[in-house]
């Protein structure tokens, strides 16, 4: 517990911190806290999604803007990576539906299927890149697939008119966390002014 400080040592303290040290502090605080929620989504996205290419974790950023009256550190995924933006960054983390944009259904390679590669990615870049080898079968329940011309049981994608994906939480998590972060560090700076 610190001593009982004057009001002329007071005075001194705000003096000296108002002339810049308070918000080198503050900035200092926010960009750990900035690099410590990057740090935690970074390790969530490995954790929680299938990681293929690693795009999605090196679009992962954080930003601060110091404002007269607030500071705001932002935290965010998709951004430009290898000259390109990372789309499903947003559902990856909060979920949802995804629809085709100019197909009537999704192409999804089925699990073990000649389409889908041992890692569990699609083997080719999509259902016209194998040619004429595949034909559309409707099954008795319903249900659609391409198979092959030749082997009518070999089903290679099933064909869905949506899919949802499962929120994975890594922004969100690491964003909660760093907000945690942020108060005990700003209650350490808060010591600093009343300690000197």
């Amino acid at each position: 517990m610190g001593r009982t400080i004057t009001p002329e040592e007071f005075a001194d303290r705000m003096a000296r911190l108002s002339s810049g040290g308070f918000y080198k502090a503050i900035k200092r605080e926010a960009t750990e806290v900035g690099i410590f929620a990057k740090g935690r989504a970074v390790l969530y996205a490995t954790q929680r999604l299938n990681v293929r290419s690693g795009r999605l974790r090196s679009s992962i950023a954080y930003g601060i803007k110091l404002k007269p009256r607030s500071i705001e550190i932002q935290l965010h995924a998709g951004g430009h990576v290898q000259g390109e933006d990372v789309p499903y960054a947003r559902i990856q983390d909060l979920g949802g539906k995804i629809v085709p944009k100019r197909a009537k259904r999704l192409a999804i390679p089925a699990k073990g299927g000649p389409a889908e590669a041992a890692s569990g990615d699609a083997r080719r870049a999509g259902p016209r890149s194998w040619g004429e080898l595949l034909r559309v079968h409707k099954f008795q329940t319903g249900g659609l697939a391409l198979v092959s011309r030749t082997e009518p049981m070999q089903v290679y994608y099933w064909l869905v008119k949506s899919v949802r994906i499962k929120p994975k939480y890594y922004l969100s998590d690491a964003f909660d966390e760093a907000q945690d972060n942020m108060t005990m560090r700003l209650r350490s700076v808060a010591k600093v002014v009343q300690n000197g």
